[in-house]
């Protein structure tokens, strides 16, 4: 579920991926086919060095021709296809500041299908942005750390996100580029209901 955040690592796996055709093939097995798997990007906020899938491509067609690598190649291009097919629009149910930070806490959260936002998995940071309050400048954007409604500690989605300053109860936040790795994700934590989808 990880993205790639580095085009040399292609090259790395590829020529793993030559010993292991060696491998097989010094014990009469023929392969016709390498899966190299997938981890092409979105562009998220939390990646601020983007990788172009371009550079993969680059790099995957280069090494495969230096290390004379024959074989079919298939491709897991799931997040980079569906990633921007969906978002999430949730409201602010509670405003807290602790230790001098702002907090929001929302109807959705990591259980709701923001599990990749959770430290145990890729700490992923969605592009976030106020759907009832618009910011005419920076001087009106402030930082807060978002949270979900069950109030267990690794439901945290961004600690620091730049928000409208005069966010209220009841506004709500649109949460980008969730359509990969999002439903799947969505378990009956504490009894709170699952996200309501709908098609567009």
């Amino acid at each position: 579920m990880r993205q790639a955040i580095d085009p040399g690592i292609c090259s790395k796996n590829l020529q793993r991926v030559k010993d292991a055709v060696s491998e097989v093939e010094s014990a009469g097995v023929k392969l016709t086919i390498i899966n190299i798997g997938g981890g092409y990007p979105c562009k998220y906020s939390s990646f601020r060095n983007h990788v172009a899938l371009m550079d993969i491509a680059t790099t995957v067609e280069t090494e495969v021709k230096r290390l004379e690598l024959t074989q079919q190649l298939i491709t897991e291009p799931g997040r980079r296809i569906v990633a921007n097919a969906g978002v999430a629009v949730t409201s602010v149910i509670g405003r807290s500041e602790k230790h001098g930070k702002k907090w929001l806490f929302l109807d959705m959260g990591v259980y709701s299908g923001l599990m990749q936002t959770a430290k145990f998995q890729e700490s992923t940071r969605y592009y976030i942005t106020s759907l009832d309050k618009k910011e005419a400048d920076e001087e009106e954007l402030v930082t807060y750390s978002l949270a979900g409604p069950t109030g267990d500690g690794p439901d945290v989605i961004d600690r620091e996100a730049l928000l409208p300053k005069n966010l209220e109860i009841g506004d709500r936040l649109v949460i980008h580029d969730i359509g990969a790795y999002s439903l799947p994700t969505v378990c009956p934590f504490h009894a709170f209901p699952q996200p309501c989808v709908y098609l567009v």
